[in-house]
């Protein structure tokens, strides 16, 4: 099981580069899942007054939502603590072969395995993630990378998302 990272500030275009990466993987038919992590505090995934928010109103803990082609749990707990290897460890036993993360730099980027994209917007933002980052990444895409595909940025290729696509997966493979 390969872990990539996708690191950059806020419009940098990790989203569309890790989207654009499953894409491609599922046209490979590989199985894979992804990890988004989310900053604000007071995000919550339930509409308060719905079913499942009354459920956690009413003191459940764990909420299971079963659809016909989804199935949603939803852990009602303080994540701010919670090992990061207990979702990985889950994603493990489902037998991916790539976990896709958007965000959780700090928790991920000196891992032993872990693979990092940086996705910067600019010259500004590529320099100070090579300069704060304790591993180098494999690549940079994003607007920075735009029109520059081939090139390099302090020994990091540039790529151009989705037409280096070939290129940067056989970087991750």
């Amino acid at each position: 099981m390969k872990t990539i990272l996708f690191i950059g500030y806020s419009s940098s275009g990790k989203t569309t580069t890790l989207t654009t990466v499953a894409r491609a993987l599922k046209r490979r038919k590989e199985k894979f899942a992804t990890i988004k992590h989310i900053h604000h505090k007071d995000f919550a995934i339930d509409t308060p007054g719905k079913d499942t928010w009354l459920h956690a109103a009413a003191g459940a803990s764990i909420i299971g939502i079963l659809a016909p082609r989804e199935l949603t749990v939803i852990w009602k707990r303080d994540t701010t603590k919670m090992k990061l290897d207990f979702i990985i460890g889950m994603l493990r036993r489902e037998k991916v072969g790539y976990i896709l993360v958007e965000g959780l730099h700090r928790k991920l980027s000196s891992r032993r395995g872990v693979i990092t994209v940086l996705c910067a917007a600019s010259e500004t933002d590529a320099r100070s993630f090579l300069n704060s980052t304790q591993r180098k990444p494999v690549c940079i895409v994003g607007k920075f990378a735009k029109g520059r595909s081939g090139e390099s940025f302090f020994d990091v290729p540039l790529l151009e998302l989705p037409k280096d696509i070939s290129r940067f997966m056989s970087l991750v493979s």
